[in-house]
């Protein structure tokens, strides 16, 4: 990795925990968290993009819910999108030559995602581009060591 991240993405996941409690807890997938590990490893400052909830921040409460962002219609994906950047730079302030890593899918970084942060000057990094579920499991081995 050429820089170092000031912010981090992390898509949620799919398999949850069924009670109430911090959103970094919540998301019980493998991948969900490795990432999540690497996130806090940085000390870099990081949030959980959720199709329900937004931009959630790791500690923010919450509880079970049904919603995936493939079942989006695409003019909702691109509103949700755009709607996490916002949500960023509205929460951070000035990202302008800030580094951002997006660990998620192409449904939440192609949908405005992306061109929201590098428009308000961020540099985007996307370390999981074109990996499959298992090669990220890898990356996330390979990061930690």
């Amino acid at each position: 990795m050429a820089d170092t991240p000031d912010i981090i993405l992390i898509s949620c996941a799919k398999t949850q925990h069924k009670h109430r409690g911090p959103a970094k807890d919540h998301y019980n997938s493998p991948l969900f968290q490795s990432a999540r590990k690497y996130a806090e490893e940085s000390g870099a400052p990081w949030f959980i993009l959720s199709p329900k909830h937004r931009l959630l921040e790791p500690n923010r409460t919450i509880g079970w819910y049904d919603v995936d962002i493939t079942d989006l219609l695409p003019v909702e994906r691109r509103l949700l999108s755009q709607q996490f950047a916002q949500a960023l730079i509205q929460r951070m302030g000035n990202v302008r030559g800030k580094v951002v890593e997006i660990h998620a899918g192409k449904h939440y970084i192609e949908n405005g995602l992306e061109d929201g942060l590098r428009k308000a000057g961020a540099i985007v990094h996307k370390p999981l581009e074109g990996l499959r579920h298992g090669e990220r499991l890898q990356w996330y081995i390979n990061a930690s060591r």
